[in-house]
Parts: C-alpha cells; structure tokens; sequence
C-alpha cells in the first residue's frame, strides 16, 4: 500500500502539478471572459435589456472577476501586461460613461 501511495504521489506531482499549479492560463481567461460576454448578451436580449452601455458595464465586470480568478501566481508574461492595458481602458471608458450619466442628470 505504501508503495502504491508513493507511485500514485509521485505520478500526480510530476504529471499534474504544472498545469494546475498556476491559475494564470490565458485560455482560461479568454475562454471564462467569452463564456461570460455571451452569457451576457443573451440575457441581456431575453430581458429585453440590452444597450451597448449596460452590455459594457456586465462585460468589464466580467472581465473584472475573471482576472482575480486567472491571475498568474508567479511570473507574469506579456500577455498579462496586454490585459492590464485592456483593464485600464476599460476603466477609462466606464468613467466616460459615468461622466455623461451625470452630465445628463437634471439639475
């Protein structure tokens, strides 16, 4: 049994370990973040909700929650550094919504 336990461990450190050691896959986070988009827009359209400033706010939040999910553990690669940059847009463009929710609101 001892033997069993220490093939069996050692099988699932050498064979498992560096793909589930680091939750930062970018197909993850590109599958998670279409997975959500599309989501999104179908009940968006069933609730007949959908805009193209409330589908962007549902998809930044998305992609949001899905970069604390997929976040690299250890070193980041550059296609990390292309996501901060989407982020950062992003949040650029929400505080452009923002502003004109405002600017639209009565006085």
């Amino acid at each position: 049994m001892a033997g069993d336990t220490s093939r069996t461990g050692s099988r699932s450190s050498a064979g498992y370990t560096s793909r589930t050691q680091d939750a930062g896959d970018r197909t993850l986070l590109v599958t998670g973040q279409l997975l959500w988009m599309a989501v999104t827009l179908a009940l968006l359209f069933v609730l007949e909700l959908l805009s193209a400033r409330l589908y962007f706010i549902v998809s930044f939040i998305g992609l949001l929650c899905n970069r604390v999910l997929f976040a690299p553990r250890g070193t980041t690669g550059q296609w990390w550094q292309v996501v901060n940059a989407i982020t950062w847009l992003c949040f650029a463009v929400l505080s452009y919504i923002i502003y004109l929710r405002v600017m639209a609101a009565p006085s």
